[in-house]
């Protein structure tokens, strides 16, 4: 797959039920998809919701994905005990050839996403559901992660890692929107950044 043929490390899947922009009701399953299309790469659940599946289930389904992979497939559920567990960071990432180009793109597909999104949500308490600046929002995004030419993503994401200590980071591609911008993206930062990052 795309991530693997760019050289990261592992990708991530998130599960995610009745949501306006996109749904993956079982993250177990689509592991098991990309488990059987690479060799090399960790595949992970970001994360498996245990309040949709049996977890007896879900725990012998991990057990026999991760034979089969030789041990590639890393389950995460909806709570983890912090003892034991390293700390990862998520960051968005876009890469483009000018910042100019790459907050473009993603503002371009972010704002749509967020009041398409935020509509069809309503708090369980009653109260009124808060309104948002997507606009602002969509930009602190872009001003806090590595979002911008190659050059400046490795920056970010350095100084990210020398600040934190903190050196598993998972990196949301798909800020652009469409899969071809989603595997531009993953390819570019493969060639562009992340030999970067290892040197």
């Amino acid at each position: 797959m795309a991530a693997e043929t760019a050289g990261f490390d592992d990708a991530w899947i998130a599960e995610h039920h009745f949501m306006s922009y996109g749904t993956c009701p079982s993250a177990i399953t689509f592991a098991a998809h990309a488990l059987g299309h690479t060799s090399r790469i960790g595949i992970g659940t970001a994360v498996s919701v245990l309040s949709t599946t049996h977890p007896v289930a879900l725990v012998e389904q991990d057990d026999l994905l991760d034979q089969l992979s030789d041990g590639r497939l890393h389950l995460r559920v909806g709570h983890l005990d912090p003892q034991g567990v390293h700390h990862v960071s998520t960051v968005l990432t876009h890469v483009a050839d000018s910042r100019d180009q790459a907050v473009a793109a993603v503002r371009e597909s972010m704002l749509g996403w967020l009041a398409e999104e935020l509509a069809g949500y309503e708090p369980i308490d009653g109260r009124a559901r808060p309104r948002r600046d997507h606009r602002r929002y969509t930009n602190l995004q872009c001003d806090l992660h590595p979002v911008g030419t190659p050059e400046a993503c490795v920056a970010r994401l350095r100084a990210s890692a020398e600040r934190t200590g903190i050196r598993h980071v998972i990196m949301l591609v798909e800020g652009a929107g469409s899969r071809a911008a989603t595997l531009a993206n993953i390819a570019r930062l493969g060639t562009e950044a992340l030999r970067r990052l290892r040197e």
